[in-house]
């Protein structure tokens, strides 16, 4: 049976909305490997997502983020969807995010290299990035006494909307920002 584009769609849709996580490729190859090469789901993905996100009248949008697809609110709603459902409010300090930035540029990375660039000691903070799922541990260190390596998780990828660690910004970009911040 040859699938038509529109039912494609149609399962790439149901798949989507019944999952609150990312989907990865592979459960669309899975889907699809008998109808289609993965060159070819992967223009669908991409043909979906951008036919999907151009209907105005849909509360949601289709989005590459943590390595995978996934159905999200439309941000313009967001107002009025805040009347309902009070936000899952998601707090990080200050100093949670200089660690939280530390490894997301550095990792992986051990506590000492994150407390050399702060300048003061950061185990609370690791633990509180560990346990808000942002951060995880990533094996250990050849360096004297084995100390242990973080990188950030698939969580941080989704909470930041990003795809993978690519899509973080480059120094440069960085650069540009607070040059940007300290002329205005």
């Amino acid at each position: 049976m040859v699938l038509s584009k529109e039912k494609v769609f149609s399962i790439m849709e149901s798949l989507l909305f019944m999952s609150p996580e990312p989907r990865p490729f592979s459960d669309f190859l899975t889907l699809f490997k008998d109808q289609f090469s993965s060159k070819e789901i992967k223009e669908l993905l991409s043909e979906f997502k951008e036919e999907y996100n151009k209907k105005p009248s849909s509360g949601l949008i289709v989005e590459k983020v943590a390595s995978g697809w996934q159905m999200r609110t439309k941000i313009e709603n967001k107002e009025y969807l805040l009347k309902i459902k009070p936000p899952n409010v998601f707090r990080l300090s200050r100093p949670s995010l200089e660690v939280l930035a530390i490894i997301a540029f550095e990792q992986p990375c051990t506590k000492l290299k994150v407390d050399e660039i702060r300048g003061v000691d950061s185990g609370h903070l690791l633990r509180t990035l560990i346990e808000k799922e942002l951060i995880c541990l990533s094996g250990k260190s050849d360096l004297p006494g084995k100390p242990s390596l973080y990188r950030t998780s698939q969580k941080f990828l989704q909470v930041f909307g990003l795809d993978n660690l690519k899509d973080l910004p480059s120094q440069d970009e960085i650069k540009e920002l607070f040059t940007d911040i300290k002329t205005e």
